[in-house]
């Protein structure tokens, strides 16, 4: 089917017409550019401004990396100077409290001899060094306190290590040493029957 179009407009009408589409197509491709140009400035600018907040939170951290660090070292020093001061305390510390001690030995000592010298040493082997001085009357009595203190907790070991019969004004003595030893991780506890140590 042919048709046939006929344009009445006059030549310079159509062409004024032709250039106002033309020039409305060109506002419009404008007006989308500058949206575009509009868009992607306000994206950079957001990109900038997030990328100088992290820059500034790096630097921070930077800045601040080296005080943690001084403070977990400090932190380190001072637990470890914590834990041998602690380790020390515990090599040092008395299993019980030298009057407790003092009292057993006593409480178990014969009713006729004497004490002259009771000292206590902490060994780094964990336990107590006790040495023991004085005077029985008789080496059965010595040797019976010997035993009666070996029965006894918290001494281990005890021996005599020394004992030589000496001349007093008005009688004859044994002088004796003694050597026992107490481990650290015992305690010695009162009783109230005995109203001693044990």
């Amino acid at each position: 089917m042919n048709e046939l179009v006929v344009d009445f407009l006059p030549t310079d009408l159509r062409r004024r017409g032709a250039a106002l589409g033309a020039r409305r197509r060109s506002m419009l491709l404008v007006s989308l550019l500058g949206l575009c140009v509009v868009g992607v400035c306000a994206h950079s600018w957001n990109s900038i401004r997030a990328a100088e907040q992290r820059r500034g939170v790096s630097m921070a951290l930077a800045a601040n990396s080296g005080k943690v660090d001084d403070l977990i070292e400090r932190l380190a020093a001072e637990q470890r100077d914590l834990s041998t001061r602690i380790a020390l305390s515990d090599r040092l510390a008395l299993p019980a409290q030298a009057s407790d001690l003092a009292a057993t030995i006593t409480h178990l000592l014969p009713a006729q001899a004497s004490l002259s010298l009771m000292r206590l040493e902490v060994r780094p082997e964990r336990w107590v060094a006790v040495t023991i001085r004085g005077n029985a009357r008789s080496n059965a009595e010595l040797y019976d306190f010997e035993r009666r203190l070996a029965a006894a907790a918290p001494f281990e070991a005890v021996t005599v290590s020394e004992n030589q019969p000496v001349d007093l004004p008005g009688m004859r003595v044994q002088q004796f040493t003694l050597t026992c030893r107490v481990p650290m991780d015992v305690r010695v506890e009162r009783t109230a029957a005995e109203g001693a140590p044990r």
